[in-house]
């Protein structure tokens, strides 16, 4: 990240707000409530732009130009002007805003996995060869390790499973109808214990590289903080609060404008964007 960009801001923001507040004077509570709607956000963003470029640094990617990580910021604090007060208005109240709607941008994960797969056509091999990458072949029998491995896990625990569980895998796979003596009530409680015994294999049978919230779950203690979306789009925060209710995990998210309490089967779909770790 390249700090030009949020320091030529700042100049130009307190350059508009020198009619309301002298240069370099601290911008108290009761001055902001002064400045004009349309101000008050690039008002925090100048009193408070250390806690601001600290949170920057700490949570953004490489690959997200710094122009839009700017404008996604400000959005964020005009967002956050008609909720702020007296006990908000401090460095700490900002960071948290700035870090955690740092991570929405990352949803672009497209310049990420650019990066990430584009490789050179041409290269070179141990015996001073030229290889052409695009014209060699490969072993499609060949196989990670771990994958044979959660294969042979993935089809034990389908081939020892009680006889009903297997028939409402071979429903839902469509090669079977499912017996009579299943009720409804029944495959519904099968289909959920279902999803939480495979959650695990879903990195090696999905192409969807996105983060789940059910990977935060399985990390557990090492987990401090989460960014997580939610259905509706909304960005909250996990940390690590959950409670039983009724037999059932709810998992409780804070948001900027109302917080969430999601069960566990709607919870683990959902996209985390981004992770602070113990």
């Amino acid at each position: 990240m390249n700090t030009k960009v949020f320091t030529d801001a700042r100049i130009r923001f307190a350059d508009a707000l020198s009619y309301y507040v002298a240069p370099g004077e601290e911008i108290s509570y009761a001055i902001w409530l002064t400045i004009p709607e349309s101000l008050k956000a690039v008002a925090l963003y100048v009193q408070f732009y250390p806690e601001i470029m600290t949170a920057l640094v700490k949570s953004t990617s490489e690959y997200i130009p710094d122009e839009d990580l700017l404008s996604f910021l400000l959005q964020y604090l005009q967002k956050n002007v008609d909720k702020m007060t007296i006990k908000k208005y401090n460095g700490a109240y900002i960071y948290r805003i700035a870090y955690n709607c740092m991570a929405a941008p990352r949803r672009n994960v497209v310049p990420q996995k650019r990066f990430a797969v584009e490789v050179p056509q041409y290269c070179v091999t141990a015996d001073g060869e030229q290889l052409d990458r695009f014209d060699t072949c490969v072993d499609s029998e060949s196989s990670d390790i771990a994958d044979a491995i959660a294969d042979k896990e993935f089809w034990n625990i389908i081939q020892n499973a009680a006889p009903e569980v297997r028939e409402v895998i071979y429903s839902l796979l469509g090669r079977t109808k499912l017996p009579k003596y299943i009720k409804k009530k029944q495959k519904t409680e099968i289909i959920k214990q279902l999803r939480r015994t495979f959650i695990k294999f879903r990195p090696q049978y999905c192409d969807d590289n996105t983060m789940r919230f059910y990977s935060v779950i399985n990390a557990g203690d090492y987990v401090e903080s989460a960014v997580v979306e939610m259905a509706n789009g909304d960005l909250t925060v996990y940390y690590g609060e959950n409670e039983e209710l009724h037999g059932v995990t709810y998992y409780k998210f804070f948001g900027a404008k109302r917080d969430y309490f999601v069960p566990f089967d709607a919870a683990i779909d959902l996209k985390v964007m981004d992770v602070q770790l113990y």
